[in-house]
């Protein structure tokens, strides 16, 4: 089929703006029939969607915060501090300032070996900072004999040691033992003088803490008000009873106020019934009693 020509473009006005040509019309292509249409679509490969997933941040991609500025003063305080802290410790661990016993005072020691309280004090290699003063002197204080410590450490690795020792107050002889006892009734160390009171209680009557303590303070008494006899007896029946100088048996009990009763003896010795008496024993026994009599015979 034979193609239209284009027919020529009139002349411009003059004075009109040119117009641009028109352009030319693209050449009609036939479309394909269906059938070649279906075979080329089978070879085409069909149409591919990818599907991507939100970015997220890895750790890397965050950016970091920013880092504080240490100021030069503050490293130098710590490292000052870590001195200090190391020093500290060489301090309370050096054997530099190890307490040893010829660096130890021990004063009022008289019956006890210094000796055996420094040992039972066990300060030996112990560093001067880690002494401690009241754990030390509970420790030397369990020693018999000790009655109060008092403990005194000082740079750069010297210790006095204060001991009171107990005093011995009587001779406890029981049924197989024999014992020294202070006035509170602990054992003191039978060592150096012995002690002028001498208690003997053959049957063991005393022996229970309580009916001891009540003995004691009836020693105690006595001494107080001027005893002069230092052996004495102890029985159930009896209570505490003695012979005295001049020959008179006396017998105490159990009731107490014994100064009271040592008076009432002073004076029955120089009474009528003193002189008239045979056996010349004198029972107080009963002078508290309801009866409020004292017999002498």
């Amino acid at each position: 089929m034979p193609r239209r020509s284009t027919p020529p473009a009139a002349p411009a006005r003059p004075g009109a703006p040119a117009r641009p040509a028109p352009a030319e019309p693209e050449p009609f292509a036939p479309a394909e029939p269906w059938w070649r249409q279906s075979r080329r679509s089978q070879k085409e490969p069909a149409a591919r969607f990818e599907i991507a997933a939100p970015r997220v941040a890895t750790r890397e991609e965050t950016p970091a915060p920013a880092r504080p500025r240490i100021s030069g003063a503050a490293v130098a305080a710590a490292v000052l501090v870590l001195a200090l802290a190391g020093g500290l410790g060489f301090l309370v661990t050096t054997d530099w300032l190890a307490v040893a016993r010829a660096s130890t005072e021990i004063q009022g020691a008289q019956r006890l070996s210094e000796d055996a309280i420094y040992a039972a004090s066990q300060l030996e290699g112990v560093n001067i900072f880690q002494v401690h003063p009241g754990r030390v002197a509970a420790r030397i204080k369990q020693t018999p004999g000790i009655a109060e410590v008092t403990v005194h450490p000082r740079l750069p690795y010297l210790v006095t040691i204060i001991v009171r020792e107990e005093t011995p107050f009587v001779i406890w002889q029981g049924i197989t033992t024999t014992a020294w006892l202070a006035e509170d009734g602990a054992v003191v160390p039978a060592i150096g003088a012995p002690p002028l009171l001498k208690l003997t209680d053959p049957a063991g009557a005393a022996t229970e803490d309580r009916r001891k303590q009540q003995v004691l303070a009836d020693l105690r008494a006595l001494r107080a008000a001027g005893l002069e006899e230092t052996e004495l007896y102890y029985g159930a029946q009896e209570g505490l009873y003695f012979r005295s100088r001049d020959g008179w048996t006396v017998y105490l009990g159990n009731a107490g106020e014994m100064d009271v009763k040592l008076a009432a003896l002073r004076t029955i010795k120089n009474s009528k019934a003193a002189e008239a008496a045979r056996a010349r024993i004198i029972d107080l026994r009963g002078q508290f009693s309801p009866s409020g009599r004292a017999q002498v015979w």
